[in-house]
């Protein structure tokens, strides 16, 4: 019997080529676009999940008034490891990026961490050789990766073996263990002691203002993790002896797997995290794509089906029962299902490549045949075929055989008008969730066209930021490089800076007016150390008073009195004083100038993304004091052929130096960089919203050919009566028309509301209006129009003697 409704199937499908390539295709394009996200969503949802006591670790992370942070002082770990009740370890690391040489080769870029001892008692990292927890209690050690041991050593086996470490710290190879897994909140090539942050940044292990590491606590089983977070700010407190009125940041213990989706709200994090918000849109909008495919293939189904009521009551008349017809249709929408899902992994196979470019990860078909997964693909499929085939195989098999063939297929039952009721309900789901989508890829694209023209400050374009790293040559080493520069006819300006634009400062000071309580009336502020023509050489304005002097001499560099100060700190300043803020003098500075003269006030320079207001700001020349404007150098050059610039500026810095690689990067793409994950979710949005608008309006196009079909007759009437053409495309565009104007009222406000709390997320965002709903309903209505008057105009066209003829 199987064998008959399968042949019966097959039949079907061929007299009926075009309905199966459009039932098929539009399923087909919809599994595709919800394989593709399930793929996403299991990658993202599946990190840091190979520890053993990953239920337990947790990370500290600082809560702050604008921006939570997972950075503590390194001096903290032994006050917690004395005092901390509830912990079984705690640990720390740092992530470093380094220049290592090893034998002849110089490699800069090399990501590395520095951790304490008992780093390998909470993760599990798989070690291939040596002692992991030793060589980390060891001085001059380093434990690589299998990667980075073939990297530096070739086959040679690297235990033994030292690499030298930016141009001053030998370190032993100890231990080796296999990379670092994908799917991990953090990504390194080695792994360094304690010792070499205390040979090469000793502050970083002794004083209580720097913050540098990244604190994890393994928990004890049972123990209260939120009594942990009350007692680590009152162990913080006890122990940095600060004045009473002191209150510590708050602390919470995130757990280890939550750390990739959820530190969007984090700042100085190791390295870029994922995005539950990312995972919650996609997700949704699988749900959507997914609903938009089935409605479609239900409306789909019962429109080509009316056309068969004479079969099914001739099947009834000859004998068969309705569980037989019910069975027959059941078979026929899974093999549609089935080919569509066989169909869909081929377009799957195709299309992700381009979403892993997208999205910067590795995404696989090959993971969706692995049994665990296919298994559950297996029962979402037939869960589909029963909600799918169900309903028309349901319907379809209920009237009589004598209703059948009287009325052929037209009105049928007493409840078509249900049928009919249920179908345009289904036709406003369809529309709400496609508009849904046309809104919000319209927000998320004027929202980062609105970043890309938004003032920044400076002038990023055609600016090559150069790394000068930090050793005792590295004066000498920028005044030559400036120097061969300078020669170049191609570089318009060079200038130094500590803190690059678009990228987080990293120095603060209390700063105060004089003459006024510090503790009252002062500011935290970044402290910044730039060359003294930074600001014409960035195109950055002085708004009042003046710049830095032109001309200053190595001796000035390093003592002068003044400071330029950016707008946003002048707003705040200005709530203390009520006269004009140039000429005034600042206290606060951790240098023995600890005091300057604002000499200026220059506009907001963004050293953030436009996610984050402007911080408040005070600039200040040094050659000689931390922080050092020698650690950078921006060159701001004037060519049409930049590759070949970069080689001859490359060129300069290899005569110049043979121990430090060339590192540079142009400044506008690292700030456009920022934004990229946006960017691509963007793209990724508009294409799983095109693919729903086609869904939607071949589920569109269902309903009209069902309601053309069902009332060619009242036409027909309608026309002999003396109604034109025009008049009847307006009284079936209306039909269409109204239920595309109700999905967009129930979906708009929402997807504004929505849009509105993701806008949030930049400091700096557009402004919706009332323009953008009323261009989405105009878009929707007209679109609407074409594909009705496009289906329609052969109905109202027809003789209607013929029609009623044929009826």
């Amino acid at each position: 019997m199987f064998r008959n409704f399968l042949i019966s199937a097959l039949r079907n499908f061929n007299r009926s080529k075009g309905f199966t390539i459009i039932n098929v295709g539009g399923l087909c394009i919809g599994l595709a676009a919800v394989l593709i996200i399930f793929l996403y969503i299991r990658h993202e949802t599946g990190y840091d999940t190979g520890h053993a006591k990953g239920d337990r670790i947790y990370r500290q992370v600082v809560i702050g008034k604008e921006h939570n942070f997972p950075i503590q002082p390194g001096v903290f770990l032994k006050y917690q490891r004395n005092q901390l009740k509830g912990v079984e370890a705690v640990t720390m690391l740092t992530k470093r990026n380094i220049t290592v040489k090893a034998g002849e080769q110089v490699m800069g870029n090399q990501d590395f961490i520095a951790a304490d001892s008992l780093l390998f008692r909470l993760f599990d990292w798989k070690v291939i050789s040596g002692n992991p927890e030793a060589v980390l209690c060891k001085s001059n050690s380093v434990i690589l990766t299998r990667s980075a041991a073939q990297k530096y050593f070739g086959d040679i086996d690297p235990v033994g073996k030292t690499i030298l470490i930016d141009n001053s710290y030998n370190a032993v190879v100890g231990a080796l263990i296999e990379d670092i897994p994908e799917k991990s909140f953090i990504h390194f090539l080695g792994i360094l002691p304690l010792h070499y942050i205390a040979m090469t940044n000793e502050s970083a292990l002794t004083e209580w203002g720097n913050s540098s590491f990244i604190f994890f606590c393994l928990v004890d089983p049972g123990a209260s993790v939120g009594q942990i977070e009350k007692d680590l700010p009152l162990i913080f407190k006890e122990n940095i002896k600060r004045d009473a009125e002191y209150e510590p940041n708050p602390v919470y213990l995130q757990p280890l797997r939550d750390i990739h989706l959820y530190s969007g709200a984090n700042r100085w994090e190791p390295e870029p995290q994922g995005n539950i918000n990312t995972v919650k849109i996609l997700g949704a909008t699988a749900v959507m794509i997914l609903l938009l495919a089935a409605i479609n293939f239900v409306n789909l189904s019962t429109a080509r089906n009316a056309s068969r009521f004479r079969e099914i009551g001739l099947r009834k008349v000859v004998g068969s029962f309705r569980s037989q017809i019910i069975f027959q249709f059941l078979v026929e929408t899974a093999l549609y299902i089935f080919t569509a899902f066989i169909l869909a992994l081929a377009v799957t196979q195709l299309i992700l490549p381009w979403f892993n470019s997208m999205t910067g990860i590795t995404l696989s078909v090959e993971e969706l045949l692995h049994p665990s997964v296919f298994f559950y693909l297996l029962l979402f499929l037939l869960l589909m075929i029963g909600l799918a085939g169900g309903y028309p195989a349901f319907v379809l098999s209920a009237p009589a055989p004598a209703v059948v063939i009287r009325k052929q297929g037209e009105s049928f039952t007493k409840n078509s008008r249900w049928n009919l009721g249920l179908r345009e309900a289904l036709v406003v789901v369809q529309f709400v969730v496609s508009v849904g989508l046309i809104t919000g890829a319209i927000i998320v694209q004027k929202q980062l066209l609105y970043l890309s023209q938004r003032p920044l400050g400076f002038e990023p374009a055609q600016k090559l930021v150069i790394r000068n790293p930090w050793d005792e040559k590295m004066n000498d080493r920028y005044d030559a490089m400036v120097a061969a520069l300078k020669q170049m006819p191609e570089v318009r300006s060079v200038s130094g800076t500590h803190n690059i634009p678009g990228r987080f400062e990293n120095n603060y000071a209390q700063l105060s007016l004089k003459g006024t309580d510090r503790k009252t009336k002062s500011v935290q502020a970044a402290l910044v150390s730039v060359s003294n023509n930074f600001f014409p050489a960035m195109d950055a304005g002085i708004s009042q008073g003046e710049g830095f002097p032109v001309e200053m001499s190595k001796q000035e560099l390093d003592s002068f009195p003044g400071c330029i100060i950016n707008e946003a700190l002048a707003s705040k300043l200005v709530q203390f004083s009520d006269t004009n803020l140039v000429g005034m003098s600042l206290d606060g500075f951790y240098d023995p100038l600890n005091q300057r003269k604002i000499i200026g006030i220059v506009s907001d320079i963004h050293f953030r993304s436009l996610r984050d207001k402007v911080v408040p700001a005070a600039f200040i020349v040094s050659k000689a004091i931390y922080p050092n404007f020698n650690l950078n150098l921006i060159v701001d050059i004037n060519s049409p052929d930049m590759p070949e610039v970069v080689e001859k500026i490359r060129s300069s810095w290899e005569g110049i130096t043979s121990d430090w690689p060339f590192e540079s990067f142009f400044l506008d793409q690292s700030f456009d960089a920022q934004y990229r994950a946006d960017q691509n979710l963007s793209v990724i949005i508009r294409v799983f919203t095109v693919v729903a608008l086609i869904i939607s309006l071949t589920g569109l196009l269902a309903l009209v050919m069902y309601v053309t079909r069902s009332k060619r007759r009242e036409l027909g009437i309608r026309k002999t009566l003396g109604a034109s053409e025009e008049m009847l495309l307006r009284m079936m565009s209306w039909k269409f028309v109204r239920l595309v104007l109700f999905a967009d009222l129930m979906v708009l406000p929402f997807i504004l509301w929505f849009a509105s709390g993701w806008l949030e997320d930049f400091a700096y965002h557009t402004n919706i209006g009332w323009i953008l709903p009323m261009l989405v309903v105009v878009v929707s209505v007209v679109i609407t129009m074409v594909t009705i008057i496009w289906q329609t105009r052969k109905a109202v066209s027809a003789n209607p003697v013929e029609v009623l003829k044929a009826d």
